[in-house]
């Protein structure tokens, strides 16, 4: 899991998309969170909620942690405009 603050770096922008999926299966919520490092690193978090019977009417929230995704390779405005024109919003 990348650590959000090593190396004395520092979150650009963080974008997110939240993605709704069939209400009769075990996952009721994914959560897409992309964020753009101050050193260009672009790392990406996968954030679920479960709801099945039996467990918390409210569901249960889970994610994988922060992945390195890779270099952005464009400016931080580009990059953002880039995220904004796929559907994702500022968070």
């Amino acid at each position: 899991m990348a650590k959000l603050s090593a190396r004395g770096r520092t979150e650009t922008y963080r974008v997110v998309k939240e993605y709704s999926v069939n209400p009769d299966e075990d996952v009721t919520v994914r959560k897409r969170t992309v964020v753009l490092m101050s050193d260009g690193t672009v790392l990406e978090k996968v954030t679920v909620r479960f709801s099945y019977p039996g467990a918390d009417p409210k569901g249960r929230l889970h994610d994988w942690g922060y992945k390195i995704k890779g270099k952005a390779g464009l400016t931080p405005a580009e990059w953002l405009a880039k995220y904004l024109a796929a559907g994702f919003s500022q968070d």
